[in-house]
């Protein structure tokens, strides 16, 4: 019984002892230093639960269009809820994104924009053309807006709806 318990302690010395060996072989790990990220345009606080009207997101053949902006009132960065308007490419206004306002409480981001009208001359693809250039421009400016480019949806009522389906399918060739 003597011997078993002295070839036990034996063996646990011996492991000890490897372990203290390897230990002092194997330098200890140091953090490096991270570089300091290049400073960006922050996000002003103030705009915490604000609306901005009118945001100009895009100017084709020298005619701005316009985006509304709804902001949550705290946390971030957002996910976007992008509201394309209805009315059969002819008619209708980014106002009608306003009553997706209450998505602003649970979190998201909400944009309402405008696009050229075929009542106004433009004809297809004048369109989508605004809406993924409204994608675009918020990707460009997520700092400034505080939002998720990871996480952007869109929602639209008619022919808004049409353009939302043509956004999700449009690949990175389409511009």
């Amino acid at each position: 019984m003597h011997v078993k318990h002295l070839l036990i302690g034996i063996t646990v010395l011996s492991l000890t002892a490897c372990t203290s060996i390897s230990q002092t072989l194997t330098p200890t790990p140091t953090a490096t230093a991270i570089p300091s990220p290049i400073p960006t345009p922050t996000f002003a606080v103030e705009k915490f639960g604000a609306v901005e009207l009118d945001v100009t997101y895009c100017t084709p053949d020298d005619v701005p269009q316009k985006m509304d902006i709804y902001y949550p009132t705290s946390g971030g960065p957002w996910p976007v809820l992008l509201y394309v308007h209805g009315g059969g490419w002819s008619e209708g206004d980014k106002v009608e994104g306003a009553a997706w306002r209450g998505m602003t409480e649970r979190g998201f981001l909400v944009i309402s924009l405008n696009y050229r009208l075929a009542a106004y001359e433009s004809k297809f693809p004048a369109m989508i053309e605004d809406v993924k250039c409204a994608v675009r421009y918020l990707r460009a400016h997520a700092p400034q807006y505080n939002l998720d480019t990871n996480h952007v949806g869109a929602v639209g009522a008619s022919a808004g709806g049409h353009l939302v389906a043509l956004l999700g399918l449009a690949d990175e060739s389409a511009g």
